[in-house]
């Protein structure tokens, strides 16, 4: 289980899918520990402090990057699927597409993965 995120906050924005994962070892703050990862996940959406979720502007053009980056799974809030319609077929064979409800929902999707 490895997942690349992509959220926003109203302080700080991150955008990091990888092949490889890196994580702090438990009881060792400064050992990383690197995990290839075969199929990538990207999770997109930006949740605010209340924990509800907010809409992203374009998913059309994440997805295409997603594709770029070699994603095999993306997460997406379940507000964007309508706007999914204008993806090209060519790009919605090349990646699943899955979508979210809340906080909780992602969390237990990406453990899935």
């Amino acid at each position: 289980m490895a997942a690349s995120a992509c959220f926003r906050s109203s302080t700080t924005s991150s955008c990091a899918p990888s092949r490889s994962t890196s994580r702090r070892a438990a009881g060792s703050p400064h050992h990383r520990q690197h995990i290839q990862v075969d199929s990538p996940l990207i999770v997109a959406g930006e949740i605010n402090l209340g924990g509800s979720i907010e809409p992203l502007h374009n998913p059309v053009t994440l997805a295409e990057i997603a594709v770029e980056k070699g994603a095999a799974t993306l997460l997406m809030p379940v507000a964007c699927r309508r706007q999914l319609f204008d993806l090209s077929d060519e790009m919605a064979t090349k990646v699943d597409i899955q979508f979210y409800l809340d906080a909780r929902d992602v969390l237990l999707k990406a453990l899935v993965e």
